[in-house]
């Protein structure tokens, strides 16, 4: 922020406030980013921060007061800068979380969902995204199961960028029919995957799943396809 001669100026007029001359406290404050104007004073402001301001006789006697305000002058502006440092990190960081979660969001990870049904005979729905570790919500119906897991997602992925853990990412996704897998992209909707009648299976019950999502189908002698029309939305 400074160069070699300011320091050295600053540590020898905090040693001692006395003897400094005009020429010193150019080479100081000039040193540290303040602009000079003034004619019978020269009057030493910083560009970036306008309170920090201090005057100074133009003759080689200044008394010791001046050095002392210059060398607090001094320290209240390295403060400032370390803040301004803070925020400017701080800024950087949110926008790359923003980025990235923004990018997070476009993957197709694989949507899972999952009837459990306990030893009492209670159940409720879970859902979770597979490549996601631990990226797993519940609900009465399976509905509000996926629902519940995107407002998990964006904490689950904002609490990852925070820390700098690596998030793992859906492999590229499959064409039509090949492994069985089917990629569903609606943005703002959802739509409803169903499969097609065959000679030894009757039609599934249509299921609604969560956009940018692909589903895995683990079912024979059936094929998936998607109905154009969206329907009841799960989207933020």
């Amino acid at each position: 922020m400074s160069g070699k001669a300011a320091q050295k100026m600053l540590e020898k007029m905090r040693a001692s406030p006395n003897g400094w001359g005009q020429k010193d406290f150019e080479t100081l404050l000039c040193g540290f980013g303040f602009e000079v104007g003034g004619t019978k004073h020269a009057i030493y402001m910083h560009p970036l921060f306008h309170e920090l301001v201090i005057s100074i006789p133009r003759h080689n006697d200044v008394k010791p007061v001046y050095a002392r305000d210059a060398v607090k002058l001094i320290d209240e502006l390295e403060e400032k800068m370390k803040e301004l440092e803070k925020q400017k990190k701080r800024k950087q960081k949110m926008e790359a979380i923003k980025k990235d979660l923004k990018y997070y969001l476009k993957l197709p990870y694989t949507l899972r969902t999952e009837l459990i049904i306990e030893e009492d005979k209670k159940q409720y729905w879970v859902a979770e995204y597979s490549e996601l570790r631990g990226c797993k919500a519940d609900g009465a119906t399976e509905a509000e199961a996926v629902k519940n897991l995107q407002d998990l997602f964006d904490e689950y992925i904002t609490t990852h960028l925070e820390k700098g853990y690596d998030i793992p990412e859906p492999a590229p996704l499959l064409e039509f029919g090949e492994d069985q897998t089917v990629q569903v992209v609606a943005p703002k909707t959802t739509i409803r995957i169903k499969w097609i009648k065959t000679e030894t299976r009757k039609s599934k019950i249509p299921l609604a799943i969560r956009n940018r999502a692909k589903i895995s189908v683990n079912t024979e002698n059936e094929v998936p396809y998607i109905i154009e029309e969206p329907v009841q939305s799960f989207s933020r």
